[in-house]
């Protein structure tokens, strides 16, 4: 589900920096995605009360909790010496995924009976929530770039194809966003890469620093033993004499 260099991608250590970072930053992510959906549907004038919305906001909060509870496991997973860091990846993104699909399928369901206000309102925490994975998605491009898609480009469609110049506008502005945001990630997951690879490779360095300082320590004690052996030698010797 990611792009890594084959070198990279293939190293076990490197896919479990990775699922480290996504699965140490679900959290956050899980946090504001309750939020944020409870309180778009709380504000929404009559809309609200509408069954199929209702059964949308369960769904989401279906899906934060499913994800909640990978996130626990996770924990006890990760902690046998055998893991997967690569199926790490997956299960998370497979996760990520699921809360963005319910996303868009919100503007797809109810644009044509939200106002001017929660149109706007909509898109603003949908490209807020698309701004934040190209951060906290940062070490796995595809997945993130696949979640701004998710988010934005649904309801950019939808805004194109609703007469008014606002509308147009919103659309056009959330296409920009998205290519924006895929820029972004590339970038920020190539900073990512970089840094954990260097810090495996400063812990390779590491061990072979302690590796030659137990064989240096360990040569200088046999250099000593042989010293204090000739030294008692020569002293035998010079008795004899």
């Amino acid at each position: 589900m990611n792009s890594y260099p084959r070198n990279a991608y293939e190293n076990d250590l490197v896919e479990r920096d990775v699922a480290e970072i996504l699965y140490g930053q679900g959290v956050g992510g899980l946090f504001v995605t309750a939020v944020a959906s409870t309180a778009f549907v709380m504000m929404l004038s009559g809309l609200n009360a509408q069954p199929a919305v209702k059964v949308w906001l369960t769904v989401m909060l279906l899906s934060v909790l499913a994800r909640a509870l990978d996130l626990v496991a996770g924990r006890k997973r990760r902690l046998q010496s055998d893991w997967n860091g690569r199926t790490e990846i997956h299960r998370f993104g497979c996760g990520v995924l699921t809360s963005a699909v319910v996303w868009a399928a919100f503007p797809l369901l109810f644009f044509s009976e939200l106002n001017q206000v929660e149109r706007t309102t909509m898109a603003t925490i949908v490209s807020a929530m698309a701004g934040g994975s190209a951060t906290v998605l940062a070490a796995a491009r595809r997945l993130a770039i696949l979640y701004c898609g998710a988010m934005l480009v649904p309801s950019s469609i939808m805004f194109l194809l609703t007469p008014g110049r606002e509308n147009q506008f919103l659309g056009v502005l959330g296409c920009i966003f998205f290519a924006v945001m895929a820029s972004a990630s590339r970038v920020t997951h190539r900073a990512t890469l970089s840094a954990i690879r260097l810090n495996r490779t400063n812990q390779a360095l590491l061990a072979d620093m302690d590796c030659e300082r137990e064989r240096t320590t360990h040569a200088n004690a046999e250099l000593t033993f042989a010293q204090a052996a000739l030294r008692e030698t020569l002293e035998t010797l010079e008795d004899r004499i």
